[in-house]
């Protein structure tokens, strides 16, 4: 065992809280002879049972000194940063009926080796668990995200030796690894991937990650196969917003209820662990009228097996029309239809879905399941139904509101219109009579109805009580035959503002990176990130919405593509009903690395001009790829002076979204464009 030494907890952040304490550990091969680190304890670890383990790796920015005193940095971002703010308890999780908590160690690598994550740190960590905690060595997790995400790769290519020591593997948003680097010495050590990645990463082309899976599962023998994920939405910073959400807000299962499974006990040769029990496959009658909201949820949430799904896929593979789009999360057990802006009700017709679904082992024989469910909508006998109708979506009233408009929509079936086919009235009030109103040309005061209106528009006014307000909104078919819908408005007793806790800023390298939380948000839909350079006049460089918490809500904007010089920033935080309120002005300095690149127009369709800042001179390459990988436009420019402009003529280019890379000396920066 090797000697350790316990910095004991302080006041002034030694422990974040009761169970992630700093620890430190003599090496011989660590700068400064020590590897300083965090250690977290599951509130219920005890003497009798084992833990599984996650070690966690940073990304460059937080790289510290030798003797420990900025070890915080580790908690500045990913798994750290969740369990400092998250409490004593936010690593358990319950999965199939078992409740079971992580222990998590996350050292710090030193600036010096900032390109680099060296092998013995994992080593040490590993050593230093089983040594001294309740590690179950069957169940060792490896994460890490950016330079961490790298250090993942190495760590675990780097012999069969290191990845059989692991169960897992988790690189998030990875930044490049060196050329040669053998991904079978992975394959052929039992250890369960999954590579976490954005489509639109500014760091990392999507398509290595793709790349290292691919290499992992053209190798033999393959035990193991690996798997990604790359998620339509997001950039460089997914390790804050979808890899370590613990909330299933990103993915069923989350990363932590898939590890708790993964157990390098199971001899995927001889012991295979059963296939997935798929939940699915009946087929369910319904008669018009169907509203959207009332279109039964797909439910595959009873498929099951002995080890883990990992991957659900729901897919429509009939209908009369389109109403399970493309563009959305379809990876959930359960899956609520999501139609284009305006369908109200359902055609008639026979609609089916497909649900796929995958456990770790994947592409082993039967370890992928498939089932269908089909939903059957029909007209009655009489070949004609009520409408269905939708009031318009329910309203938390800010206190400057006076008034809310509603479009009542319809779906007529086998009918039309009545001679007066809509009708509004009050369902329920807070006070006798509360809405009362003079006629607006163009637009219906409601007056308290009912409302025999001349269309579906209408206008409630005069709700200053708090409470909650409901209306019926009613259409009436030529058959006499009426469809209904309600909307609840809700006036609330006073303003509640978004709370901030803090708003800070920081640079790394070209990129600023914004952190901020509030601690309390009502009716909030959006924040617009503002950026000046003078500090007077700002405009918008980006958006982020709304997660609408009670208590600390945390969020991280990184501007990847900053001027040289100081920014200031300022947050627009939108309700829902578009009022807005500004937040403070906080400036960051980009000190003069890296590359700084305005590009317009953006669409383009023939000329692109391109701005490039930066205080390196010399040869300058800027490459044009598509999102296959593949360069289709190569230039080379001298850089004699910071900045530099050129267009480029894109014309003969394919309609669709391609990369820009620019790089100079020793710094690359990596932008966007749409050719249409």
């Amino acid at each position: 065992m090797k000697k350790l030494s316990v910095l004991l907890c302080t006041i002034i952040a030694s422990c974040l809280h009761a169970q992630l304490t700093q620890q430190s550990v003599s090496s011989l091969n660590a700068p400064g002879g020590r590897i300083y680190f965090y250690q977290y304890k599951p509130p219920h670890y005890n003497n009798t049972d084992l833990f599984p383990l996650i070690i966690s790796l940073h990304g460059g920015g937080e790289a510290g000194t030798d003797d420990g005193a900025s070890l915080l940095n580790v908690t500045n971002y990913g798994l750290p940063q969740l369990v400092k703010n998250g409490g004593d308890g936010v690593l358990e999780f319950t999965w199939q009926g078992k409740t079971e908590g992580f222990i998590m160690l996350a050292p710090q690598t030193n600036p010096t080796l900032v390109n680099n994550w060296p092998v013995y740190y994992v080593d040490e960590m590993i050593e230093y668990g089983i040594n001294n905690l309740r590690v179950d060595p069957n169940r060792i997790f490896l994460t890490g995200y950016s330079l961490g995400g790298k250090g993942v790769w190495q760590y675990a290519a780097s012999s069969t030796t290191a990845a059989s020591k692991l169960a897992g593997l988790i690189p998030a948003a990875a930044i490049p690894v060196d050329a040669g680097t053998n991904f079978c010495n992975i394959a052929s050590s039992q250890v369960a991937v999954w590579v976490q990645h954005a489509l639109h990463d500014e760091f990392g082309n999507v398509q290595q990650a793709i790349d290292y899976t691919n290499a992992i599962n053209a190798c033999q023998p393959l035990l193991v196969p690996a798997v990604d994920t790359i998620y339509p939405t997001g950039s460089h910073g997914i390790y804050m917003t979808k890899t370590y959400d613990f909330t299933n807000g990103s993915h069923y299962p989350n990363l932590f209820q898939w590890m708790l499974k993964v157990n390098r006990n199971i001899n995927t040769l001889t012991d295979q662990p059963p296939v997935p029990v798929i939940a699915a496959g009946n087929t369910v009658d319904l008669i018009t009228p169907v509203k959207v909201q009332d279109f039964p949820v797909l439910d595959g949430s009873g498929s099951s097996d002995d080890n883990i799904i990992m991957d659900y896929l729901w897919e429509q593979t009939g209908g009369p029309a389109t109403i399970l789009s493309d563009d959305i999360n379809r990876q959930w057990p359960t899956m609520k239809i999501v139609v284009p802006d305006g369908t109200v009700g359902i055609d008639p017709g026979l609609y089916s879905f497909r649900l796929r679904v995958k456990d770790y082992l994947t592409s082993m024989p039967g370890h992928t399941q498939f089932a269908t469910i089909n939903i059957n909508v029909q007209l009655p006998a009489s070949g004609h139904s009520a409408p269905a109708t939708n009031a318009g979506p329910d309203h938390l009233l800010a206190s400057t509101e006076t008034y809310w408009l509603s479009q009542g929509a319809y779906k007529f079936y086998g009918s039309t219109f009545s001679s007066s086919p809509f009708n509004w009235r009050i369902i329920k009030a807070p006070v006798a009579a509360p809405v009362t109103g003079s006629l607006v040309p163009g637009i219906e005061n409601f007056n308290g109805g009912p409302y025999p209106g001349n269309d579906n528009n209408v206008r409630f006014v005069n709700m200053e009580t708090p409470g909650d307000y409901e209306f019926e909104f009613s259409v009436t078919n030529n058959f006499s035959e009426t469809g209904r819908d309600t909307i609840k408005l809700t006036r609330l007793s006073s303003a509640l503002p978004v709370n901030y806790a803090y708003f800070n800023g920081k640079n790394t390298g070209s990129s600023n990176v914004l952190t901020w939380a509030t601690t309390s948000e009502i009716n909030s839909d959006h924040f617009d990130i503002k950026r000046s350079a003078d500090g007077t006049s700002f405009s918008k460089t980006g958006t982020v919405n709304s997660k609408g918490g009670s208590l600390l809500t945390e969020y991280i904007y990184e501007d990847v593509n900053t001027p040289l010089g100081i920014s200031y920033y300022r947050l627009s935080q939108v309700d829902k009903d578009g009022h807005s309120g500004l937040s403070k002005t906080i400036s960051v300095n980009n000190n003069g690395r890296g590359v700084y690149i305005e590009k317009y127009p953006n669409p383009v369709h023939n000329d692109l001009s391109i701005t490039v800042q930066t205080n390196t001179n010399g040869s300058l390459q800027m490459v044009i790829a598509d999102m296959q990988g593949k360069t289709v436009i190569q230039q080379q420019w001298q850089m004699n002076q910071s900045l530099l402009k050129r267009t480029i003529d894109v014309s003969a280019l394919q309609n669709g979204v391609y990369h820009m890379i620019i790089t100079i000396g020793g710094e690359k920066q990596i932008t966007g464009f749409v050719k249409y």
